[in-house]
């Protein structure tokens, strides 16, 4: 952007209406601007209508049967992009008569003309980027491709190496983020929260993709018993995730390069001792039905742990704690007595680099445990207290949480002064019928500074609580959006409760607007034509006076 600066110096900054407009598919270059506009896909109907003002001679000619079922299939795979409707209506012209027996060919067109549009995108990729998402082509069409699974891949293929003092997997996010950035994939994302939980791939980069990929022969598919996986020394990810495999062979210990093991919705009863051998495992998912070896705590590498049945004391003890490289955890115990909970905490203690962790159900006072995690981003717990709420102070830490989620707690959280700095979204649940003397339905969500959204799960209707949190909406510094879900109930936002106008009349009002400003644009360019235009009358007429 240093040029663009160069160049925005020598502009004169006045109120004569001067613009200068540019286009970009990189949100960076963009929000650098002084107005950002995002174009966001066409709906169904604009893009047939779109496309209608381009083959046809007017808004009311009638399409026939033939040529509207073409133009649905055409449209619906590109999914409202512009550049791609006004190519369908080239490629259309020029076909005589339109049928069912034209599509293969219009579409053939279409997707050589968007492959060649697109590849100059793909092309201004640095060279680490453009093979991370050619990688992208072994997905079908529309597929939910979720960001950790993606990045753990990247990694296990060698996409990604090491940069500064971060993981690999911090690098790999930031690969995610940047193809993001500059519109090559689409973000999803998680749930009711302002996070991006995986991506998609539009129609028209998964043909670029499928291409280039066949073009230098980037993917091989093996299929072989699993009897010989061992052979496979060099392999680096191993996902079975939903396989009907009932068992791991010992030979899994030979995967010394192996990275990501991912056994969940399997039949596996119990891994064997010579996983503990898997010295670079960075991943490792394990089902419930799943028992443990001794000797986990050998992995030291792991930074991702996914346990659903933990039911081993020498395991939390002894071994959890020595795999300080952790970054996320989630585990569930099938008992967990305090025994259990003590060692469980006493290990936590250890694991510094921790970013997120779910966890089973703790006790009030193994909060401040918790909190002195400096690293610990997100936090899914279960309350255990039947007594009062959760209260949560500045002493209690976590100076780095932004997600906190709180579940099976019936009072609810009881924020105070300072606490959880800088906490953005917050999740709980909270039930009246259990603690009718409650009267502060606030839940000290005003001494959450940071906060931008909130949901709470109600057991039963409290108008009082949406009427406190209404209030909250309004007198809270970030006007954060609150989310109420109830028992059998479609989720509303309290922040759009007294909003009436239907999602219809919105985008109508959106739509004129847009409409005013595009005409107020088109009239400042009238009156700087006519400016201009007088100007240069002026010039002319002194020119002529020299003379």
């Amino acid at each position: 952007m240093e040029a663009w600066n160069m160049i925005g110096s020598a502009l004169l900054k006045n109120e004569n209406g001067s613009r200068v407009i540019t286009t970009t598919r990189i949100f960076k270059v963009a929000s650098s601007a002084d107005d950002v506009y995002t174009m966001r896909p066409l709906s169904p109907e604009n893009s047939k209508r779109l496309l209608r003002k381009r083959i046809c001679t007017g808004e009311d000619n009638s399409d026939g049967v033939e040529l509207a079922e073409v133009c649905d299939k055409l449209l619906k795979k590109y999914d409202g992009l512009p550049l791609a409707v006004l190519t369908i209506a080239d490629a259309l012209l020029d076909v005589e008569p339109i049928n069912k027996q034209c599509y293969e060919h219009v579409k053939g067109r279409v997707m050589h003309d968007m492959i060649h549009i697109f590849s100059l995108s793909y092309h201004d990729l640095p060279p680490h980027l453009r093979t991370c998402l050619l990688y992208l082509s072994i997905f079908p069409e529309d597929y939910l491709i979720k960001k950790d699974f993606l990045i753990w891949r990247w990694i296990a293929e060698g996409f990604i190496e090491y940069d500064g003092g971060i993981s690999l997997f911090e690098v790999g996010e930031s690969y995610f983020e940047e193809l993001i950035d500059r519109s090559m994939i689409q973000p999803v994302e998680a749930g009711d929260e302002d996070s991006v939980d995986g991506c998609r791939v539009h129609g028209a980069v998964l043909d670029l993709l499928c291409y280039l990929a066949t073009e230098e022969n980037f993917v091989t598919l093996l299929i072989d018993n699993e009897q010989n996986v061992g052979k496979l020394f060099l392999l680096r990810y191993l996902g079975l995730v939903g396989t009907p495999i009932s068992e791991l062979p010992d030979g899994i210990g030979e995967l010394v390069f192996l990275q990501t093991l991912d056994l969940r919705e399997t039949g596996i009863q119990e891994l064997p001792r010579s996983i503990c051998r898997l010295r670079k495992l960075m991943c490792l998912c394990v089902d419930s039905t799943a028992i443990l070896p001794s000797g986990i705590g050998n992995l030291v590498a792991l930074e991702d742990l996914r346990l659903y049945s933990v039911s081993t004391l020498h395991f939390v003890k002894e071994e959890l704690g020595q795999l300080t490289k952790l970054r996320i955890l989630e585990i569930r115990f099938e008992e967990l007595d305090e025994q259990m909970e003590d060692a469980f905490l006493r290990s936590l203690s250890n694991l510094q680099n921790l970013q997120t962790l779910e966890a089973p159900e703790l006790r009030l006072g193994d909060l401040k445990i918790l909190g002195r995690l400096p690293s610990l981003r997100s936090l899914w717990i279960s309350s255990r207290s039947n007594e009062r709420p959760l209260v949560i102070t500045v002493e209690d830490g976590f100076p780095s949480l932004i997600e906190f989620t709180l579940l099976n707690g019936a009072f609810g959280p009881d924020f105070q002064r300072g606490a959880m700095p800088k906490v953005r979204r917050v999740e709980f649940s909270f039930s009246l019928r259990d603690f009718s003397s409650r009267t502060d339905f606030g839940f000290g969500l005003e001494n959450l500074l940071s906060l931008e959204h909130v949901t709470i799960r109600l057991h039963d209707k409290v108008h009082s609580v949406e009427a406190a949190l209404r209030h909250l909406t309004k007198k809270h510094p970030r006007r954060p959006t609150i989310t109420l879900i109830r028992d059998g109930e479609e989720p509303t936002d309290t922040a759009a409760s007294n909003d009436t106008r239907t999602q219809e009349e919105l985008a109508e009002m959106e739509a004129k607007q847009l409409e005013e400003r595009r005409d107020k644009f088109i009239q400042e360019l009238h009156e700087e034509n006519l400016w201009l235009d007088d100007l240069q009358a002026q010039l002319m007429k002194i020119s002529e006076h020299k003379r």
